[in-house]
């Protein structure tokens, strides 16, 4: 049991897995609450089709980060090379997904909420309505 501890728990060998999964877990959660939003994808506009792609396919940026990480970061572990490097990083992604879900439970329980930036109601308008502004000087 010490070995195994040794070999797996305290040298941290597998950290670029967990390093991998916490940032796409952070990252993940900004982008889907501040970037491809609902709204962002019903805009009206010349790209209208890149956003809406975009919104519609969420679940699965975090496996593509994570194939295109592995591509580039061609051997993480002494055991992972090649092929296996771009798996390795796409179950990364897949498990950023779980950990953030593992971790909101988690608060939950404790009573504390979550609060991602841009997932919060917008605050009460104001009592008094503001002034207009002034019209635009004229030449």
């Amino acid at each position: 049991m010490d070995d195994f501890l040794t070999q797996h728990v305290y040298s941290m060998r597998h950290w670029p897995f967990m390093m991998v999964s916490v940032v796409f877990m952070m990252v993940g959660q900004v982008m889907k609450t501040n970037v491809f939003t609902k709204d962002q994808a019903a805009k009206k506009r010349k790209s209208q089709w890149f956003w809406w792609w975009m919104y519609k396919t969420l679940p699965l940026h975090p496996i593509a980060a994570g194939l295109i990480t592995g591509v580039l970061w061609k051997n993480p572990e002494t055991d992972v090379s090649g092929i296996g490097a771009a798996f390795y990083f796409m179950g990364a992604g897949a498990g950023s997904s779980v950990l953030f879900s593992i971790l909101k439970g988690l608060a939950k329980k404790k009573g504390v909420e979550l609060d991602i930036p841009g997932d919060s109601l917008p605050p009460a308008a104001a009592a008094t309505p503001a002034a207009p502004l002034p019209p635009p000087p004229t030449a």
